[in-house]
């Protein structure tokens, strides 16, 4: 081989060993570059989709935040924090009235734990099987009440249910009509009050 030959295979294997140390040195780095910050750019753009998912979310559950605040108001009225007897009893002069019958007594018993004191237990005829009583719930408490209306008994039925379907969560276990003119139907039920941490908060 000739000299010529030598210096030029000398050469060209001298340039090919330039051009990989400058891409050693030069393009492969920023090549690693360019693929990381690609790789963090879709982290980002994950990151942004879900909390754009997120924001969307906690958008639809503000659109219906009134209606969350009225259904808690009307949980908060059906059972209040204390036993409103004053308010119960304007309800059912109110319903009494409407249905055409005469308020004649009304009163109230202590107020108990829920499940201590028989709230919620319907009577049933000899020989059947009584329902179980309910458990105890923290700061939820009854309140016996008592009350007499006179007129028709229809009425009185109509006054009964009316009653049951007002604000005020009522439960009624005993209903006696005792058929006489003008007629007087006795009712005994339970009011309820969530006492304390319990209540909500409207």
């Amino acid at each position: 081989m000739s000299i010529n030959r030598l210096l030029a295979a000398a050469a060209g294997a001298g340039a090919i060993g330039i051009l990989l140390l400058g891409w050693l040195l030069g393009v492969s780095p920023k090549l690693a570059e360019i693929a990381a910050a690609d790789a963090e750019t879709a982290t980002a753009a994950a990151q942004n989709a879900a909390l754009e998912a997120s924001n969307a979310a906690l958008r639809k559950q503000f659109e219906s935040i009134e209606e969350h605040r009225r259904e808690l108001e009307a949980l908060v009225e059906a059972v209040p924090a204390d036993a409103a007897t004053d308010d119960f009893v304007d309800a059912v002069e109110n319903t009494a009235i409407a249905s055409d019958v005469v308020l004649q007594s009304i009163s109230f018993g202590e107020g108990v734990s829920y499940g201590a004191g028989g709230a919620g237990v319907v009577p049933v005829a000899d020989g059947a099987a009584a329902p179980a009583a309910p458990e105890e719930l923290a700061g939820l408490v009854t309140v016996e009440v008592n009350l007499t209306v006179a007129g028709d008994p229809a009425r009185a039925m109509e006054f009964v249910d009316d009653l049951q379907t007002g604000d005020r969560l009522l439960t009624v276990t005993q209903v006696i009509t005792d058929g006489s003119a003008p007629g007087m139907t006795t009712l005994r039920g339970f009011l309820y009050v969530l006492l304390g941490e319990a209540a909500p908060e409207s």
